[in-house]
């Protein structure tokens, strides 16, 4: 993902949010959003810094497909925390996946998911 356009389209579906909920969010048209993620035109950075924080990502990433290794550190460390506070149901492997899955960047999480997904379908077909 190299164009910001690219990233927030991928990463609000990641987030499985859909165009107008994000306008809805950010105060502005379906449109803007629309024009965003084709790459016509670009949010402000009002609209940068309510996607960032909206999409769970940093600004530097947004703009750039960057984070900092200081940034990425913090940003996991604090929110993993958060995160996995009121999990205590979950078995240690789950807790682990989870854990391991957070550290990972947004389009890899995507693709992890993917690839779960597969196993789980085969796995469900296999078991028939």
């Amino acid at each position: 993902m190299n164009e910001l356009n690219q990233r927030l389209s991928q990463t609000r579906r990641a987030k499985k949010l859909r165009q107008h909920q994000v306008a809805e969010h950010l105060d502005v048209s379906l449109g803007a959003v629309s024009q965003w993620e084709q790459g016509k035109t670009k949010p402000n950075m009002r609209n940068l810094v309510l996607l960032a924080k909206l999409l769970n990502v940093s600004l530097d990433w947004l703009l750039s497909g960057v984070e900092t290794v200081k940034e990425t550190q913090k940003a996991s460390y604090s929110s993993n925390q958060e995160k996995f506070k009121n999990l205590s149901a979950l078995s240690t492997r789950e807790e682990e996946l989870l854990y391991v899955f957070a550290k990972l960047p947004i389009d890899w999480q995507g693709k992890v998911i993917e690839t779960l997904q597969f196993l789980a379908k085969r796995y469900d077909d296999d078991s028939k």
